[in-house]
């Protein structure tokens, strides 16, 4: 099958996959439908996973939002260009 997709779609997959976000165009966009897939979806397999988020933050285990963010900023910058 061959699909055109608009020149920002592309970049935008062609960017991930360089990155290596994504090993292929088809991981790229299978990731990318599956995040706008129905409103009515069964999210229930997350619960588990914000139960044990929850647990580790009341753990003292979290990170603050000020260092999330430092940590976001190094890993931008340790990118190549």
């Amino acid at each position: 099958m061959t699909m055109q997709l608009p020149p920002d779609v592309q970049d935008w997959i062609d960017q991930r996959v360089r990155t290596g976000a994504f090993k292929t165009p088809a991981e790229a966009i299978a990731f990318a439908v599956r995040h706008v897939a129905s409103p009515d979806e069964d999210l229930s397999w997350m619960k588990p996973l914000l139960d044990e988020a929850r647990a580790e933050i009341a753990r003292g285990e979290g990170i603050s939002l000020e260092d999330f963010r430092a940590r976001m900023r190094a890993r931008k910058d340790a990118l190549p260009s």
